[in-house]
């Protein structure tokens, strides 16, 4: 990582807590503020430790933490895909009805049938 990079930092209850329960484990795993590096600082044989300061000036935090790779996500630039192949049919084969539900042959969970505008053969 770099200067300037965005990231996001660790939530600090879901890392500090061993037994992890439902809620945690359903609530995000990172921040949801995203923060720039603004400083780096390590050597060869010292690990590379990372001072950040939040994008949005309302957040409150503590700019003279030094924070470890691992507690840092960095933001990749997300990329959209093509619409085309958005618009593009369904491949999977249809496997079985049972009831209301279909069943397709790469696909674990069931749909409604009548949801469906498939004719299924008699």
């Amino acid at each position: 990582m770099r200067k300037n990079d965005r990231v996001r930092l660790i939530n600090a209850a879901y890392l500090k807590s061993t037994m992890r329960s439902n809620a945690q484990k359903q609530n995000p795993r990172w921040s949801e503020d995203i923060y720039r590096i603004i400083d780096k600082r390590g050597t060869v044989g010292t690990p590379l430790k990372y001072r950040v300061s939040p994008e949005d000036s309302n957040v409150k935090h503590d700019d003279t933490v030094w924070y470890g790779h691992d507690k840092l996500q960095k933001i990749v630039k997300a990329v959209t895909p093509d619409p085309d192949l958005l618009e593009k049919p369904r491949t999977y084969k249809l496997d079985k009805s049972v009831g209301d539900s279909v069943y397709y042959d790469t696909f674990p969970f069931p749909e409604l049938a009548e949801d469906l505008q498939y004719t299924f053969p008699t």
